[in-house]
């Protein structure tokens, strides 16, 4: 599936592609980013998303780590007012070190789970791999 990657956009600290057929987003990290660029990333994916009628995302994260105070308010408020009815189903996160991406944040990964099915409606959950992520965003 991933073989049918379109590049869509692309700057010093994202990669965002899509498999148009399958409504599927990838957006990659490509280095360590601040809140600033976080938040940049993840707005210009939201609007490429509902542009193109997307209801599935991928985020690859290879280089996550902590996450800041103010940058975790802005995830459960600015930007959960945003998604919710963006058409958005599913999103798999891709973390390389799955358990120290999950201890690390583990609060507020509970958190954020819980206002996703809460206000949202969208399921997300943590990978280490594509095929993994892949499986459970299209189970057939």
């Amino acid at each position: 599936m991933l073989d049918n990657l379109l590049q869509v956009y692309q700057n010093d600290f994202a990669t965002i592609s899509l498999v148009v057929e399958e409504f599927l987003l990838v957006l990659e990290w490509r280095r360590h980013v601040d809140f600033a660029e976080r938040k940049e990333g993840l707005l210009i994916a939201l609007t490429i998303s509902k542009e193109n009628k997307i209801n599935y995302w991928i985020i690859d994260d290879l280089y996550h780590g902590y996450i800041s105070f103010e940058e975790k308010e802005w995830l459960l408020s600015e930007w959960m007012q945003r998604i919710s009815g963006s058409g958005i189903q599913k999103i798999a996160y891709l973390a390389r070190d799955y358990f120290s991406a999950l201890a690390v944040n583990l609060d507020f990964r509970v958190r954020i789970i819980t206002e996703y099915m809460e206000r949202s409606k969208i399921e997300n959950e943590i990978f280490i791999d594509y095929p993994t992520a892949l499986t459970w965003l299209f189970p057939e």
